[in-house]
């Protein structure tokens, strides 16, 4: 039997399916009347405390529960507006923000309710037959109105993989998976799916506008920044509110008082396709929301950098000259006229080409540099060019002049 025993205990093991769910373990605290009477509505998320020596995983839980509390009707703070405030915090107590003790963290100045997080295990096995991520994260919520927690549960998540096999090549097959499985599954992925389960399982507060809640705007987000906006790009528009309101954007003086959706309670969504003709350097995303209940309106300008549009496209460039060598016929291009601004200035060119006086020009390459390379020229023919501008919104100037040009015979 005790021979045995080590063979039970690999099959079992062997056993196990891949497969990733979160559970709750240890007293779990819900204060359902000061939730239902009372709620908090706005929420900042404190800094992860680390109990496993992982300080890089206790920054990323952070940001993912950022992330899917979102999804909950608190109107949450963002994490760099937290931060500054502990940091003044800390500065008035004259100690380090990494000594500022929980106690003090409970302020108002923060938001009217706080989420401690703290990291109390952290596990990653890899065996033949089996793999898993594990992670045990305790969650505490409390008023700073009141002081009261109101919340509190210890979370579990288990991210594992392992099965049996029949064959000798499967057994093969499946002990390479569960070794390689979670190592090529980022870290912060597999937090983000702990982090969107936990919060399905906490307490989800309900507002009523009509008891005349407070009207508030605590994030605008707007997608994308990172780029210049031309036509057919698509400006998207997230709120977080007080639940229950209608609400508008607009987008500079490109185009006004556009609709917001409340897609869920407090979560509030608008989007904007760029049209031919808009234009904007300097284009700021304003917000404006309305209580039904009680007539008071708030408008709120996000913030971060102003949206840069530009539809309207570069000069036409200019083909100022060319040359032969063995490795083919080189042009040199330049932009044309004069840029109203550096979004105007030409970021590629295409080329065109035909045959002298023969059909349609082809685009026969594109440039990244003023200088472009034909490499499939013959010689003794006799061809005809021009290109185009292409600036960073992807608006395509007017064409070139034609350039003609015959080759050489080598």
């Amino acid at each position: 039997m005790r021979r045995a025993a080590p063979i039970l205990a690999l099959l079992l093991v062997i056993g196990l399916a891949a497969c990733q769910r979160v559970t709750t373990r240890g007293p779990r605290y819900l204060d359902e009347a000061s939730l239902a009477n009372d709620p908090p509505y706005t929420l900042a998320i404190l800094p992860t405390t680390d109990r496993t020596n992982h300080p890089e995983l206790a920054q990323t839980v952070r940001e993912v529960l950022y992330e899917a509390i979102s999804t909950l009707p608190y109107a949450d703070r963002e994490l760099a507006t937290v931060d500054r405030l502990l940091g003044q915090i800390a500065s008035r107590r004259g100690v380090a923000l990494a000594h500022l003790p929980p106690e003090a963290m409970v302020s108002p100045e923060l938001g009217e309710a706080v989420l401690f997080s703290e990291l109390v295990d952290v596990s990653r096995l890899y065996l033949v037959f089996y793999a898993h991520n594990r992670f045990d994260l305790d969650l505490k919520l409390v008023d700073t109105r009141s002081r009261k927690v109101l919340y509190r549960n210890l979370f579990v998540f288990y991210d594992r993989t392992g099965g049996p096999s029949i064959t000798v090549l499967g057994l093969f097959e499946r002990s390479i998976s569960s070794l390689m499985h979670l190592r090529e599954r980022a870290l912060r992925e597999s937090l983000e799916e702990a982090a969107q389960e936990i919060v399905t399982l906490m307490p989800r507060p309900t507002f009523d506008v009509a008891r005349g809640e407070l009207l508030r705007i605590s994030r605008v987000t707007v997608a994308p920044r990172d780029k210049v906006l031309g036509a057919g790009d698509t400006v998207q528009i997230h709120t977080v509110a007080t639940p229950g309101c209608t609400g508008r954007f607009s987008i500079g003086s490109v185009k006004r008082d556009l609709p917001l959706r409340e897609a869920q309670p407090g979560h509030y969504y608008g989007q904007y396709e760029i049209a031919p003709g808009d234009q904007s350097p300097f284009a700021v995303v304003e917000v404006q929301l309305a209580s039904p209940a009680t007539s008071e309106t708030l408008e709120f300008a996000a913030s971060g950098q102003p949206l840069v549009i530009d539809t309207e496209p570069p000069p036409p460039p200019r083909i100022a000259r060319w040359w032969q060598t063995g490795a083919g016929v080189f042009f040199e291009i330049e932009p044309g006229g004069i840029p109203r601004d550096d979004n105007d200035l030409p970021v590629a060119y295409n080329i065109y080409r035909r045959l002298a006086g023969q059909g349609e020009f082809q685009k026969t390459g594109e440039a990244r540099e003023p200088v472009f390379r034909d490499g499939t020229a013959r010689g003794g023919q006799r061809y005809e060019y021009y290109a185009l501008a292409v600036d960073r919104a992807g608006n395509i100037s007017a064409p070139s002049g034609i350039v003609t040009i015959t080759p050489r015979r080598h």
